[in-house]
């Protein structure tokens, strides 16, 4: 009585079962530890945790296999049952967790990545000498905080740009899409959509004045996982091929952020930035009140999501945000910043030397099945803005056969009336003038990085710089 059927008998050999299991799970694995320490403590604490999981295990059985004073027939039985199965899932849970620990440092979290404002910010402050606030000051954690820089100097290269022809690029074919068109439905706010917008026709108009052997296309559809087009947006991407035939892409994120080139932007942690004013040792606020700026992991999801379909048409691809000058005051520092990812932060002149230190072939040259990859990419949207294009997926290629470049700003300007040559007579009483000098000659090179020169160039096309 009391007894079930003959097979529940031997139920209680499953704790000596599930004690060996443990035991050889914990010998595994102290094999695999590393230093003495960890294989002492993880073969002790294995040990016990296997031994406590097998008798809580075998305790809770004992009722059913009729082998101890409580059986499955009356309530004792269930009660010893309960406790039983409390016993060994404390036991699994302990030894589960010692089998799981990692050797050496632990990986960080994702709520660890996130570090302590008040800790960072701490550490940074003595290398980039920030200032403590006073008691009547607007303060930061603590550090004197203000609401702009010092302003700065301005940017050659994007002073130089600023009457770039960019319908002139569309025509040449050089050039599909609108910059900043993608960030209209975006869930930004206002000010940053256009801060954005102003970002990437920036970007646009210097990668025009600077004649670079590259297509650009502007505002495209992201991919997810499945290579799939999404809405998440990829500001530009350019294209251009070398005399090896090996293709490049160049996938920027333009970026107009406060201030100029007084401002330096540095991590505060992987995914956030702090702002600060180099002259003035100062955090700088923005316009959520804070010296902070939170960075989007889009650029290194895009980045793993469109590896495959590059691998497949065989381009070398290179991800990095740029940072535009937001106006005449300059680029803000951003040599010391990363984005989540490991994607790296360059300035306008960095892209364009970096595309120029690839010797690259005429545009012509891209094959066309990688012109659709990106030129299909392109948001429909702003492809059916353009005119003469017509409302289909695919995007009509200009060549240099046939396009029909407009006319230059000085080639269509009126030009004054040439006056009449006149017989004059000379003056005797007329003071003799010294002859004035001849004007200097423009240098073939510039001076600053030896680059070729345009006669009627006033900025070097290379390093941005004025020439005399």
């Amino acid at each position: 009585m009391g007894h079930l059927d003959p097979f529940l008998q031997d139920l209680n050999g499953i704790g000596i079962i599930a004690m060996m299991v443990g035991i050889s799970a914990v010998i595994v694995r102290v094999v695999f530890c590393k230093t003495m320490r960890d294989r002492i403590y993880t073969g002790v604490g294995g040990l016990i945790s296997a031994i406590v999981m097998s008798l809580g295990i075998d305790y809770a059985i004992r009722p059913f296999a009729g082998t101890g004073e409580s059986t499955a027939t009356n309530g004792l039985g269930f009660v010893q049952l309960m406790i039983g199965v409390v016993i060994a899932l404390i036991g699994g849970a302990v030894l589960r967790g010692i089998l799981s620990l990692d050797d050496g440092e632990p990986q960080p979290t994702s709520n660890s990545l996130i570090m302590d404002t008040q800790t960072e910010l701490n550490r940074l402050a003595p290398r980039y000498g920030l200032v403590a606030a006073m008691s009547n000051e607007d303060s930061y954690y603590g550090w004197f905080v203000i609401d702009h820089d010092n302003g700065g100097s301005p940017d050659p290269l994007y002073e130089a740009s600023l009457n770039a022809n960019l319908q002139q690029e569309r025509q040449l074919g050089k050039l599909y899409g609108d910059p900043g068109s993608g960030l209209d439905y975006s869930a930004f706010g206002n000010t940053a959509v256009q801060a954005g917008q102003q970002g990437e026709s920036a970007l646009a108009r210097i990668i025009a004045y600077m004649r670079l052997n590259v297509i650009s296309f502007w505002s495209l559809y992201g991919l997810n996982e499945n290579r799939q087009p999404i809405n998440a947006d990829i500001d530009c991407v350019l294209v251009g091929i070398d005399p090896q035939q090996q293709v490049h892409a160049w996938f920027v994120d333009a970026k107009n952020y406060k201030g100029g080139s007084d401002t330096k932007y540095v991590n505060l942690d992987p995914r956030n930035l702090v702002r600060m004013s180099i002259s003035r040792r100062a955090l700088i606020k923005g316009s959520d009140g804070t010296p902070v700026v939170k960075m989007s992991e889009n650029m290194a999801t895009q980045r793993d999501n469109w590896a495959s379909t590059l691998e497949t048409y065989h381009v070398a691809a290179q991800w990095m945000v740029c940072m535009v000058p937001g106006g005449h005051n300059g680029t803000p520092d951003v040599s010391e910043a990363t984005w989540p990812g490991g994607i790296r932060v360059v300035t306008p002149e960095q892209l364009v030397a970096e595309i120029r230190s690839v010797d690259l072939l005429p545009i012509d040259n891209i094959p066309q099945n990688v012109f659709e990859v990106f030129g299909n990419s392109v948001k429909m949207r702003t492809i059916r803005e353009h005119k003469n294009v017509p409302l289909t997926p695919d995007v009509p290629r200009i060549t240099q056969k046939t396009a029909t470049p407009t006319a230059t700003v000085a080639e269509t300007a009126p030009q004054p009336a040439q006056a009449s040559p006149a017989t004059v007579e000379p003056n005797e009483n007329a003071v003799q003038q010294p002859d004035e000098p001849e004007p200097a000659a423009r240098p073939n090179y510039c001076p600053n990085c030896g680059q070729k020169l345009e006669e009627m160039t006033n900025f070097c096309p290379n390093c941005g710089k004025p020439v005399a």
